[in-house]
C-alpha cells in the first residue's frame, strides 16, 4: 500500500515551496518599507539580504534564511 501521509517527499517540498514564497513575499515587503525611511546604503543591505534569500531558495538550506530574518 501506499503511504498517503502529509509528510512524504512530495509535499514537503511544495509545503516548504509554499513557505518560501510567503517569506520572500514578507522579506521583499520589509525593504520597500525601509527603503523609504533610511539612505540608499541601507537600501542596498537590504537587497542582499533578499540575495542571500534566493541563495537559500535554492539550496533549501534554511540557516540563512534564519540569519536574514534575525538581523
Amino acid at each position: 500500500m501506499e503511504n498517503f501521509s502529509l509528510f512524504n517527499d512530495e509535499s514537503d517540498d511544495y509545503i516548504c515551496n509554499i513557505i518560501n514564497i510567503i517569506m520572500f513575499l514578507i522579506l521583499n515587503y520589509l525593504v520597500k518599507g525601509y527603503s523609504k525611511l533610511f539612505f540608499n546604503f541601507d537600501y542596498l543591505v537590504k537587497s542582499y539580504f533578499i540575495l542571500f534569500f534566493i541563495f537559500d531558495y535554492l539550496v533549501k538550506d534554511y540557516f540563512i534564511l534564519f540569519l536574514v530574518l534575525t538581523i
